[in-house]
């Protein structure tokens, strides 16, 4: 399995912890990723391969790759028969987690991706949302889904995810994410993977995603959001190239995807100036949804936020 870690000192030893207790029939390695941090992450992992020599291997970057990139580094040292992720600052607080998910994968020669249904920490209330996926109004999209992964309408949560390491090594292009330095890995790979395999879901909760700390994909800032699907927009690219007949490339469309995400957040922040200039260039392009038109003046740009 492998973890993806960056500036995580509050959170890296639970999270290796957790990895530690899963309760397998066979023997898994777990294989970390330092990317180049400022903080003491890199030292506590050190100690936890210094500890553990036999289950856990360090790979160290010498400057910041980004996600993407230190993930596919990983993966692409990994000698298992699957891959499972887990974040830095997440945790696997179910202990069958890894035995329940590969006897799915060994029974089950269609899928090659499976995850799970996952818990909300809610930082910093400590708030706990239990079973995120199975409250949802629509039921996650399973099987084929390249199309829902594209538009959205696909919840993965990245540390739930089990993957088949026979199908990453047959259809990903690993050394693209690192020469493209990917910002993210879950997307693109969700993306190139549901056109070949099936994408499956296990109706249970194994992991705790921590929500409200820094990340990338968790933006608290215009400039960040900015900034993020700047990165994230020559994926999207990649993608369409791969996958021409299926997949059509709209930078206009993605830049309205970009000011809807911005719009949001001003809604987020109650910022009614950003979020009347966000709303104005969704306007001149057509779109009038009801949160659209509340831009218009100052009271119902309140009155949507209650």
């Amino acid at each position: 399995m492998v973890i993806c870690a960056y500036n995580r000192e509050t959170t890296i030893a639970g999270t290796i912890d957790l990895i530690l207790t899963q309760t397998c029939s066979f023997p898994y390695e777990i294989l970390i990723g330092e990317d180049g941090g400022t903080d003491r992450t890199r030292a506590i992992c050190l100690d936890y391969q210094n500890r553990y020599p036999q289950r856990i291997k360090l790979i160290l970057q010498e400057q910041n790759v980004g996600l993407g990139a230190n993930w596919a580094s990983l993966v692409q040292a990994a000698k298992g028969r699957y891959v499972a992720c887990c974040d830095d600052d997440d945790f696997w607080h179910l202990p069958e987690k890894l035995q329940t998910q590969v006897h799915y994968l060994e029974t089950h020669a269609e899928c090659g991706v499976v995850h799970t249904d996952y818990d909300i920490l809610h930082l910093p209330s400590g708030r706990l949302e239990k079973s995120v996926l199975k409250n949802l109004s629509k039921p996650v999209p399973q099987g084929f889904i390249q199309q829902d992964v594209f538009h959205g309408r696909a919840k993965i949560c990245v540390s739930t995810a089990c993957i088949r390491k026979e199908l990453i090594d047959r259809h990903l292009r690993l050394d693209d994410y690192i020469r493209l330095r990917f910002s993210i890995q879950d997307w693109p790979t969700w993306m190139i993977l549901s056109r070949f395999a099936q994408i499956n879901l296990l109706p249970i909760s194994t992991t705790t995603y921590r929500k409200g700390h820094a990340a990338i994909t968790n933006q608290q800032s215009y400039e960040g959001i900015e900034k993020k699907f700047f990165l994230e927009q020559q994926m999207y690219e990649y993608i369409c190239r791969l996958f021409p007949q299926e997949l059509v490339y709209d930078e206009g469309k993605y830049r309205l995807f970009v000011n809807n995400n911005l719009l949001a957040l001003a809604y987020k922040k109650g910022d009614y100036a950003a979020a009347r200039r966000f709303a104005a260039v969704m306007s001149k392009s057509g779109l009038g949804s009801l949160r659209i038109r509340c831009c218009s003046h100052p009271l119902l740009f309140s009155a949507y936020r209650l």
